[in-house]
């Protein structure tokens, strides 16, 4: 019985952006490799079971048969978001009691 990765929801987040990202950038979605070198893997297995992990959230999707066939939902895109606007609102407050606190 092999083990799911557990990837906390920032991992999730981190991941999805880097897809969307770099098909803003480059036009199409980066390979396995690109994946694993960006979140510092050397397995492909590892890599998949991050991409099919998103895939199963509904973030992302995979078209079949198709290299570099990774495509961000719109809930991938919201969820990313919403989770930057969460770390903007708790880095102001930190600034914020920083600055308070002086």
């Amino acid at each position: 019985m092999s083990k799911k990765p557990r990837l906390s929801e920032i991992d999730h987040f981190e991941l999805v952006k880097y897809i969307y990202y770099h098909q803003k950038v480059h036009g199409s979605s980066p390979s396995i490799r690109e994946i694993g070198r960006h979140l510092h893997l050397k397995s492909h297995s590892a890599v998949q079971r991050r991409i099919q992990m998103l895939v199963d959230l509904g973030y992302i999707k995979r078209r079949p048969a198709m290299s570099r066939g990774l495509r961000v939902k719109r809930k991938g895109i919201l969820a990313v978001r919403n989770h930057e606007k969460k770390l903007k609102e708790i880095e102001a407050e930190w600034r914020n009691k920083m600055t308070t606190d002086l």
